[in-house]
């Protein structure tokens, strides 16, 4: 266990451009939105363990599970927004000692 920093990088939504067609206007056609590119980061903490089983001295298995969870502030409109970050991990592999 311990820290774990995480970096959020994704596309935010501006503005939507749209257009009101029929009468009375019963539908709506997007015509164009505008994004921002996004990159912030962030702290947060993480928790796992690891079994090995080892067939001889040198070769073996594995099976990992792990959890890391944080919160980055990425800008909103009218200021920022939390958003939660992290999750589980599950693994298996091949162990080999030298």
């Amino acid at each position: 266990g311990g820290p774990s920093f995480f970096n959020v990088d994704q596309d935010g939504v501006t503005s939507v451009e749209f257009d009101e067609v029929g009468l009375p206007f019963s539908e709506v056609a997007l015509t164009g939105v505008s994004t921002v590119a996004l990159n912030e980061s962030g702290v947060g903490v993480n928790a796992g363990v690891d079994f090995a089983y080892m067939l001889t001295e040198q070769f073996g298995g594995g099976l990992f599970v792990r959890w890391a969870g944080g919160s980055v502030d990425i800008p909103a409109a009218g200021g920022t927004q939390s958003l939660g970050v992290g999750g589980f991990q599950t693994g298996v592999g091949i162990r080999v000692r030298f």
